[in-house]
């Protein structure tokens, strides 16, 4: 049985754990070439990953446009 908990004020709940989609978002270069994403990813494995989440009862996916400049999210 997964907890869940409702998402702000919003009526939708989602489960008590999430997952952060950080690490999965890639490569991200700001000026001057400073990194500020995670380097190379793996994307099959990523998908693995996010398969095992959702098997395991995850509803909340942590994941933003500047991820990997929106890796992530796609």
């Amino acid at each position: 049985m997964t907890m869940t908990r409702e998402l702000g004020r919003s009526g939708i709940e989602v489960s008590a754990i999430g997952m952060g989609c950080w690490a999965i978002g890639g490569p991200l270069w700001g000026d001057g070439g400073q990194p500020f994403g995670w380097g190379e990813v793996d994307d099959d494995e990523s998908v693995r990953t996010i398969h095992t989440a959702l098997d395991a009862g995850v509803t909340l996916f942590d994941t933003a446009s500047n991820y990997g400049a929106g890796h992530s999210e796609r």
